[in-house]
Formats: C-alpha cells, structure tokens, sequence
C-alpha cells in the first residue's frame, strides 16, 4: 500500500509541477486537458490505496476475533440483550466498534489469561 501511495503522490506532484502549480499549495489548481488522463490516473490510485488499507485493516480486526467469541451487548431500548458470534460480529458490527470494544475486550481477555497461566492473581 506505501508504495502504491507513493507511486501515486509522485504522479501527482509532476501533474502539477506541469500544470505550474506547487504541490505543497491547498489552493485550487487548473489540470490541462492533456494531463487529464494523468491526474484522473492519480485519483484511481489514491482512491485503490485507502480500499486497500480499509480492507487490510478490517480483515486483521475480523482475523483478530477467536472463532468462539461472543458480543453482548444491551439494546439501546435496554429491553434486551443482543448477542454476536463471530460471523455475525463481521457483517453487523461496524469497525469502529470492534476495534474500540471488542478488540480491548479480547485484548484484556488474553492479559488476564496469561497472568493465570504464569501463577499472578
């Protein structure tokens, strides 16, 4: 993903050192209509690397989850209580929520297990 990134920032910087613009400026810039299959080749690539880097990054917090867990948690309506296995964590949770809950959770899970392991109550 870095390098795809990069290879995209540096298209993106001769774009607009060709358009006469610097490339650090946040102002708007003006691409000529012959670099316009470059800058748009540019967006394809940058648009590619955060997919990436989401995917990457949902399947680690999803390969993270042991096979048997489970996720409880209250209804906003507090009437009940809603549970997850695995598999309905990844469609349903959204990530945000297993990397700020869940994972902690199993994380916490795993530290107390291993101080039983090693003789520390």
């Amino acid at each position: 993903m870095h390098a795809t990134y990069n290879i995209a920032l540096n298209k993106f910087k001769e774009i607009l050192e060709f358009c006469g613009e610097n490339p650090r400026a946040s102002v708007p810039f003006i691409v000529k209509r012959e670099r316009i299959s470059d800058f748009f080749d540019y967006l394809e690539d940058i648009m590619s690397s955060y997919v990436f880097a989401f995917s990457a990054l949902e399947h680690f917090v999803n390969s993270s989850i042991p096979n048997e867990y489970i996720y409880k948690i209250e209804r906003g309506d507090k009437k009940c209580l809603e549970v997850y296995n695995k598999e309905q964590i990844e469609r349903n949770i959204s990530l945000e929520t297993m990397k700020q809950k869940i994972l902690r959770k199993i994380k916490f899970g795993l530290i107390l297990r291993k101080l039983r392991i090693s003789g520390i109550k």
